[in-house]
This record gives structure tokens, sequence and C-alpha cells, in this order.
């Protein structure tokens, strides 16, 4: 874990919100912190010496950054891409970032849909393949996502509603990771 291209990422995010922020975008001092709680008690539950199934991401695979037509699906938007992020990555954001910016679902209907989702043959395939632990790649998503985007909000000078709703969404998936560690 420790070597992969997302450490690096998730450690400097941390360091910068250890520090003190101000906050002036609407968004709620006590959610932010209670987050940024959270993602420290689940950054130290991980063993960092783990070795892990890595691939490349797009970074933001979502809905808005594809087309498809009746021959292919175009992805673009390709600015977050990087190699050496723990697999899974892309699938667990697309359902996170769609269900909550599109369809405003609860993280319990969320962390169904991964559930049912990592158990499609495809995925299961993969999973077999590459040895991969779906509960430690999604661990280490939401590490990655939210230490990077809760970053951004606290550094934005105003947040769309869907802003909140993620932060929201955020603090019941790290709660709920966390009472199972």
């Amino acid at each position: 874990i420790i070597e992969c291209a997302a450490w690096n990422t998730v450690s400097n995010n941390m360091d910068w919100m250890q520090r003190e922020h101000g906050l002036s975008n609407g968004l709620d001092e006590l959610k932010t912190r209670r987050i940024i709680h959270l993602l420290r008690k689940l950054s130290n539950s991980l063993n960092i010496d783990e070795a892990i199934p890595v691939s490349v991401s797009h970074g933001d695979f979502t809905p808005w950054n594809m087309y498809c037509d009746v021959h292919r699906l175009y992805v673009y938007d390709w600015e977050l891409s990087s190699n050496g992020i723990p697999m899974l990555f892309d699938l667990f954001h697309f359902i996170f970032q769609s269900q909550v910016m599109v369809h405003h679902q609860s993280y319990q209907n969320i962390r169904q849909i991964i559930n049912e989702t990592v158990k499609k043959h495809n995925v299961q395939r993969l999973v077999n393949k590459y040895r991969i632990d779906t509960d430690l790649h999604y661990r280490l998503y939401l590490l990655f996502t939210v230490s990077y985007y809760m970053r951004l909000y606290i550094e934005e000078s105003e947040l769309l509603t869907q802003s909140h709703w993620m932060v929201d969404a955020w603090m019941d998936a790290l709660e709920d990771v966390n009472s199972k560690s």
C-alpha cells in the first residue's frame, strides 16, 4: 500500500488536513472535523506494508465523463488518471459518484449497489484473478477519494448542493467502514 501512487496522495492530503483551516463556504465545521477524524482512524487501521494489486485508473470515471453510441464507449476528461491505483477504484467511483450526484441516493443504497456489483461474474473473475480484497480496496478508495475531495471542498469559496450531499454520504461511508475495523 505504501508503495502505490495513491498512498502518496492520501499522505499529502492527510498532512494538509491536520492544519487548521477556516471554513467560509457553508461546509459544516463539525462534519468536516468528524470526517477528518474518521479518515485518520481509517488510515491508522491499515497495514500499509500489505501488498495489493494496482492498475491504471481514470480517476474520475463517471457518467458525465463518457459518451456511448451504438458501437463504442468514449471516455474523456483524463486529467485525474494515474498508474498505481488500487484495483476497482473506477468501479467504486462510478457507483458512488453517480448514485449521489445523479440519483441522490443514501449511503445504505450505495453500499448495497456496491455489494451486488462486486458479486457479478465479470467482477468476480477480476477479483479472483488478482486476489483482490474488495473490502480493503473499497476502504482505500474511500480514503483516497474523501481526502482528495475534502481538501478541495475546504479550499473552495462556494460549494454546490451536491457537494454537501457527497459530504453526508462520505461521513456515513466512513462511519460504516470504521465500525468494521
